[in-house]
């Protein structure tokens, strides 16, 4: 049974590999259904990794799944570039409120 196919059945806890799954590995899911199961929400925990994503159900319109992050899944090649500004680091920045040194030509215009 795929992750998809139990969307609008009962609240439960389900072992499911690869169909409608976040990614094509094993997942323990958790699917919580509402009353008349036409909304609910769902979460799935990898069995090989900390990854752990959530969707929603919207009348039978599953969400797309969304990663959470903790700091088991966080770091380098993880996607989450919390330290990066437009993927640059701080130490490319120019600051204003301490000395600085500019090591390439730099062009300031006021327009």
């Amino acid at each position: 049974m795929g992750f998809a196919s139990i969307t609008n059945q009962k609240s439960g806890f389900y072992d499911v590999h690869n169909s409608g799954t976040p990614t094509a590995t094993w997942y323990s899911l958790v699917n919580m259904a509402h009353y008349g199961s036409n909304h609910g929400h769902q979460i799935a925990g990898s069995f090989y990794s900390h990854d752990l994503y959530h969707r929603y159900n919207n009348n039978t319109s599953l969400s797309a799944w969304s990663k959470i992050w903790s700091s088991l899944c966080d770091g380098a090649g993880s996607g989450l570039d919390a330290d990066l500004l437009d993927g640059l680091q701080g130490s490319q920045f120019v600051r204003s409120d301490v000395s600085d040194t500019v090591t390439n030509h730099t062009t300031w215009s006021d327009n």
